[in-house]
């Protein structure tokens, strides 16, 4: 999402604490395994194993579900957001999260509910050793400035409904305040001053803050890192030498663009022109780590629509969302209950004794639906209401109130606010309606899927 034309409300943020880590650690792997796969052919595809999608700003998603691609038609494949920024997070003036709830939502129905696409991806906006309030100019010091934006990059991520497992390290030079080059080659006087006290940073300095997210990631988490960038921009930071190659690395990149809409992309290149996606680093658009080509919308040639994205949706395919049937049970073993095994819509959902009865059996759907096998209905979040909102049983629709996604955390996350069900209190007494309230490391918030 090249960001020279980028403006929103700035926010401040809490800085995370520090984390420890070796100098350069192991970052991407030097050549991973792997054999491309030959793709399907989906509804919607521009080419075998193809879908279209968008990324960060809000674009209007054309009709209802299952979704229509903006402009250029065909299945809408994915969406990939900004899930943080390392200005946002520091409350610089001017910074911004480019994310867009109801287009995340739009690509999880079609990919839950269709089959179609990735779903949400995500990637952070990511800070040079420049930025870095404690910076020294070693490459500990970097490797730790990346580690400490990759734990706050998976604090965010809680917050999403992120189906794609790639987390995307966006690499590059914005040109817009607080530092135009996101402190990569310029050191600054504090991240948001814009004042340059230093105007050379090595590469292997900046490949160690790189290095440093990575390693924290693939450490702390179940994502893979991936790095969304153009070879422009990455030699540039990061040189012709051992510090710039990355052929092991998922990659999505930005080069070249077109602000043509007729001229969107089948594979890897633009309809009619000799022009095709140029990855970096070692990778190219045969290689099984090419995932992902923003081929119109960024780089200064806008379309006045958003980013557009071609996607490689055989490689990196998130897994099938998880299904069953059965008893759910959470803190202390109780069991979620349609309350007397109720029939009619606003029935209150309840936590009970485990009895095995119909009124304890649900259906967790593809699409994310809980439903229940007493009254047919599904887990509801009553009038759309906010933390602490009473749960109810109400009739299944396209509802966002009713779409929640399974968490590694083994939480129940509704899909349009990102609150988690919650037994309130952690109470053990029959009848105690459920709710829904922030999610966090709560016992009783944990529920097992239906068995």
């Amino acid at each position: 999402m090249k960001l020279v034309r980028l403006v929103a409300a700035a926010a401040a943020l809490t800085l995370a604490g520090g984390i420890a880590g070796t100098a350069t650690g192991t970052g991407p792997p030097a050549r991973a395994a792997g054999v491309r796969s030959a793709g399907v052919n989906a509804t919607g595809e521009t080419a075998p194993g193809f879908v279209y999608g968008t990324d960060s700003w809000p674009v209007t998603v054309r009709g209802s579900a299952p979704y229509q691609e903006p402009v250029t038609g065909g299945s809408y494949g994915g969406y990939i957001g900004m899930i943080g920024n390392w200005a946002y997070w520091y409350g610089c003036r001017g910074s911004f999260i480019a994310w867009s709830a109801a287009n995340s939502q739009e690509a999880n129905t079609n990919y839950r509910g269709y089959g179609t696409g990735i779903g949400t991806g995500a990637y952070w906006f990511m800070g040079g050793p420049g930025v870095d309030p404690d910076y020294n100019g070693t490459t500990g010091e970097a490797y730790g400035w990346g580690a400490r934006q990759a734990a706050r990059a998976l604090s965010d991520i809680t917050a999403t409904q992120v189906t794609y497992p790639v987390i995307f390290i966006d690499v590059e030079l914005p040109g817009i305040a607080p530092a135009p080059d996101n402190g990569w080659n310029d050191v600054y006087t504090s991240p948001c001053s814009g004042q340059v006290k230093a105007s050379y940073i090595a590469p292997s300095v900046d490949r160690a803050d790189f290095n440093g997210f990575w390693d924290y990631i693939t450490s702390h988490s179940s994502y893979t890192p991936g790095v969304y960038s153009s070879p422009g921009t990455w030699s540039s930071i990061f040189g012709t030498g051992s510090a710039s190659d990355i052929p092991g690395a998922d990659e999505w990149t930005y080069e070249p663009e077109t602000a043509n809409l007729g001229q969107a992309p089948s594979g890897w290149c633009l309809t009619g022109t000799s022009a095709c996606a140029e990855f970096f680093g070692g990778v190219t658009s045969s290689s099984p780590h090419a995932l992902m080509w923003q081929w119109s919308g960024g780089g200064g040639v806008r379309n006045a629509y958003g980013d557009f994205d071609q996607i490689d949706v055989a490689r990196a395919r998130p897994a099938p969302p998880p299904s069953g049937t059965g008893a759910i049970t959470g803190y202390a073993g109780r069991c979620v209950d349609d309350y007397h095994s109720g029939t009619a819509g606003g029935n209150k959902i309840d936590i009970y004794s485990c009895n095995g009865s119909a009124a304890q059996t649900w259906t967790l759907t593809p699409s994310g639906e809980l439903r229940n096998s007493a009254s047919g209905m599904c887990l509801n979040d009553a009038g759309y209401g906010g933390q602490g909102t009473k749960l109810i049983q109400w009739t299944c629709g396209a509802y966002s109130n009713e779409h929640w996604a399974r968490t590694p955390a083994a939480q129940y996350k509704l899909a349009y606010n990102g609150l988690c069900l919650n037994d309130p209190g952690y109470s053990t007494a029959d009848g105690t309606q459920l709710i829904i309230w922030a999610c966090g490391s709560y016992a009783n918030e944990r529920w097992s899927l239906p068995s």
